[in-house]
């Protein structure tokens, strides 16, 4: 009767040489963005970036069990509306700044997350970080709650602010589709 185990071992092996061949291409990305960022190639740069990239492969990544189900005419539509609000907020912000200067007025403001998903909460808070005049300073999982800094503070006052930061998070739920929780 043949081993049970014996059978398993191929995949097993594809499966290591995978992962090993993941961390030499990651470790190799991170030095050419190395050699990028230090702004020359020289081989002092190239051996310095292969050691970091090295190092920094070699650290075992957690696992972040990021399952989605996209929607792709939704998730096409939020690229566009992101687009849109980042052209909307840069002209609003520039505006704000021309006119008021620094007495331009912002807001720290307190949106509670509906999502119970602590990947769409990040997402979220990543997304409304890409837009001029939002940043988000704390990121309240265990309160599902974030802490969205607003500059400037629009004519609708603080709670158009909070009514536009949960209508993120809610279009980017729909356009991921639920997946499985995690």
């Amino acid at each position: 009767m043949p081993d049970d185990r014996s059978a398993d071992r191929p995949a097993q092996r594809r499966s290591r040489v995978r992962g090993i061949a993941g961390r030499v291409a990651g470790a190799v990305w991170l030095a050419v963005v190395w050699v990028l960022l230090c702004g020359q190639v020289s081989p002092g740069t190239v051996a310095g970036g292969l050691v970091v990239g090295a190092a920094l492969a070699a650290i075992p990544a957690p696992v972040a069990g990021l399952r989605l189900r996209p929607r792709p005419v939704l998730l096409l539509v939020e690229l566009g509306r992101l687009v849109l609000d980042v052209s909307r907020s840069t002209a609003t912000l520039a505006w704000a700044v021309l006119r008021t200067g620094s007495t331009t007025r912002s807001a720290i403001v307190t949106v509670p997350l509906q999502t119970e998903r602590d990947d769409r909460a990040v997402l979220a808070a990543s997304w409304l970080t890409l837009t001029p005049g939002t940043l988000v300073v704390d990121i309240d999982l265990e309160q599902r709650q974030l802490s969205v800094h607003i500059l400037p503070v629009p004519d609708g006052g603080v709670e158009q602010a909070r009514r536009s930061a949960a209508r993120v998070e809610q279009r980017l739920t729909a356009a991921l589709g639920e997946g499985s929780s995690t």
